[in-house]
């Protein structure tokens, strides 16, 4: 299950960098019921919210699962 979640939030992060699709539409295509249990996952897996996700990476940094922040 651990493996699954992994791969499940790596596709998350690839769809939220692509910048075409909502929340809602990512979490449909990555299994996830609702848009509020992706993010809810997400915050746990990356102490992050998708949107605050993206924020850091337009800034040049690269959210890490651990909840650190290395500069690009």
């Amino acid at each position: 299950m651990e493996y699954l979640n992994r791969i499940r939030m790596e596709r998350v992060k690839k769809l939220l960098m692509a910048g075409d699709k909502s929340v809602t539409e990512i979490a449909l295509e990555c299994g996830f019921g609702s848009a509020a249990y992706l993010s809810a996952s997400f915050r746990k897996t990356y102490k992050l919210s998708p949107a605050d996700y993206l924020k850091t990476l337009k800034k040049g940094f690269i959210p890490k699962k651990n909840g650190r922040i290395l500069k690009d």
